[in-house]
């Protein structure tokens, strides 16, 4: 399989037996992909700054159309910093991340859906009202769980 390499936002990552990780990777030009990454607990793996929760890199590895992918490596590793840092800000994170896991299907390409979520980060990390991205995150995705709001008129009275 020939290395690719893609953008990427990490969604969340788990320990997978004692040295390997399972990660989920919102790329920008595969979609959601699960990537094993092997001995991602050794120390010096040049990996674990890129793998953090709520950062963005460049990530280099072999991708599957089935099954587990495979990450060989990062580069341009870009930390949300203030999102790491701030428990509050943490949560409303990791909220938008669930709502973008939930919102599509795994190898579902979907650039729209990478950028507008790398916006709303960057919008947390430099300070902006949380609870307002959110809900203009919450609005945006909602059509997707197969809601629509009616926000010309009022829906009881017309």
């Amino acid at each position: 399989m020939e290395v690719t390499e893609t953008k990427g936002l990490i969604l969340f990552s788990r320990d997978h037996k004692e040295k390997d990780k399972l990660v989920k990777i919102f790329t920008e030009s595969y979609g959601k992909q699960m990537f094993f990454v092997k001995n991602a607990h050794r120390k010096n793996n040049p990996l674990t700054p890129a793998l953090m929760n709520f950062t963005e890199a460049v990530y280099f590895g072999a991708i599957h159309p089935e099954g587990l992918s495979f990450l060989n490596g990062a580069k341009e590793v870009r930390p949300f910093r203030a999102i790491q840092q701030d428990i509050f800000l943490t949560a409303y994170g990791t909220y938008l991340l669930n709502l973008v896991d939930a919102a599509i299907e795994d190898r579902v390409y979907d650039p729209h859906l990478y950028d507008f979520t790398r916006q709303a980060l960057t919008q947390l990390e430099q300070g902006r009202d949380p609870e307002i991205i959110t809900n203009i995150f919450e609005l945006q995705l909602l059509q997707r769980f197969g809601v629509t709001p009616q926000l010309d008129h009022c829906s009881i009275c017309g």
